[in-house]
């Protein structure tokens, strides 16, 4: 009877001639309800539930029982039941049984949904606790709401020193109100942000982070809040800084090398071409430094290329560029110069610099010179290549003829130039 009035409510039935062979079916099947008489042969109805319930294979269920002792039903809800329902002699229950099925499908929905939340809950704050990166929670005007451990860990603020504040505590004073500005807008139009900021620490150590900031929106598309998300890029960008520096800079001397030398070279044609300037640039060549490598020995030979290069530094404004472009060729970018007699001034006091004497290899009156051949742009040159080949150009002149001098480029240096000598 209550097989054929479920199926007529549209329900698909398997019946268990026992306990055993129903336990056997529960346990293999996949099953969304399940009804139990309490009387049943081999195994009982509050056997049943119980052993199910015992090993978490426990499905929705209802007893049904001719018997009306509370002590069975209350011991069928404690073991697991769903319902417990009473065979009334005229059977006007079952009238009833496919509603109450109903129901009870509904609510383990409902409560299979609430089971999904809170695992998704209880996930998000697993992911939130345990993340590398800084998360802040804030409102609609921005009052923190939350924040996570990392975000303590990297900031050195307590949960409670900030709960309630507005972020910027964080403010580094790096970046301007235009900063700010764009990426306000970006939330309101995109509704995120993304970029690279200054930041502090509560013990005022600025540093380097990556952020991500998103609106929280709701069904109206109205801003309710903002979540963002940082990590500290100190390492990294002490990485990149140390790459920069071994692909740019002399490791020796410390000077801008070859690569970086010619990138400022043309940045220096470009201003001086927008500003209307005279721009000279200098190629100093040391003098006879093949000897003292030969004699006093390579280590001899880079202290006196590491105290050239502080010298030549202490010649040069802090406008100009000193270069080492290789070996003992060095070079110095006079931007704004004030035409011939300002780029002798400068050759002069390099050439008196280098004179004075210094210690190598313990010898204390060691002497150095240099030859050094002038340029200048737009007069010698337009392209910081050509400009570089006539600066080399006149120092050359100055090796064939002495040595510890300078001298200026002019286009008849250009014209007897031997084109198989070596540069």
């Amino acid at each position: 009877m209550t097989q054929m009035r479920l199926e007529r409510a549209g329900y698909t039935v398997e019946l268990a001639s026992d306990g055993e062979q129903g336990l056997v079916m529960i346990q293999t099947g996949n099953y969304q309800a399940v009804l139990v008489d309490y009387q049943l042969p081999k195994l009982n109805g509050l056997e049943l539930i119980r052993t199910l319930s015992e090993g978490d294979a426990l499905p929705p269920t209802i007893m049904l029982s001719g018997m009306s002792e509370l002590a069975v039903a209350v011991e069928a809800m404690k073991l697991g039941a769903a319902d417990y329902i009473i065979k009334e002699p005229d059977s006007r229950y079952l009238e009833h049984l496919p509603t109450i099925i109903e129901r009870l499908l509904e609510r383990e929905q409902l409560l299979n949904s609430m089971r999904q939340a809170n695992e998704q809950l209880r996930l998000a704050a697993i992911v939130f606790e345990t993340t590398a990166e800084a998360i802040i929670v804030t409102d609609r005007n921005n009052r923190i709401q939350a924040v996570n451990r990392a975000f303590c860990n990297i900031t050195g603020y307590t949960e409670e020193e900030v709960i309630g504040k507005n972020p910027s505590l964080q403010r580094s004073g790096r970046h301007d109100l235009a900063y700010y500005r764009q990426m306000w807008s970006s939330l309101e139009q995109n509704k995120k942000w993304e970029g690279e900021i200054w930041e502090r620490r509560k013990s005022g150590e600025l540093y380097p982070a990556r952020m991500i900031i998103n609106a929280v929106c709701n069904e109206q598309g109205e801003i309710t809040g903002y979540v963002a998300l940082f990590s500290d890029i100190t390492e990294r960008k002490q990485q990149e800084e140390k790459l920069w520096r071994q692909a740019n800079f002399d490791a020796l001397t410390g000077l801008p090398n070859r690569a970086l030398f010619m990138d400022r070279l043309s940045q220096a044609i470009h201003s001086a071409h927008r500003e209307g300037w005279s721009l000279a640039l200098m190629f100093i060549d040391l003098d006879r430094f093949k000897w003292v490598n030969d004699s006093l020995g390579h280590e001899a030979g880079d202290q006196l290329l590491q105290e050239i290069a502080q010298r030549l530094r202490a010649c040069a404004r802090e406008s100009d560029t000193v270069a080492r472009l290789g070996g003992d060729e060095f070079t110095i970018i006079l931007p704004d110069i004030d035409g011939r007699s300002g780029g002798a001034q400068v050759a002069k006091k390099v050439l008196e610099s280098l004179a004075q004497p210094l210690t190598l290899a313990e010898r204390e009156e060691s002497f150095t010179s240099a030859s050094i051949g002038i340029a200048f742009y737009p007069d010698d040159a337009s392209s910081a290549d050509t400009l570089l080949k006539n600066a080399d150009m006149a120092m050359y002149q100055v090796k064939k003829s002495g040595r510890n001098a300078f001298a200026f480029f002019t286009r008849e240096m250009d014209k007897k130039r031997d084109p198989w000598q070596e540069d």
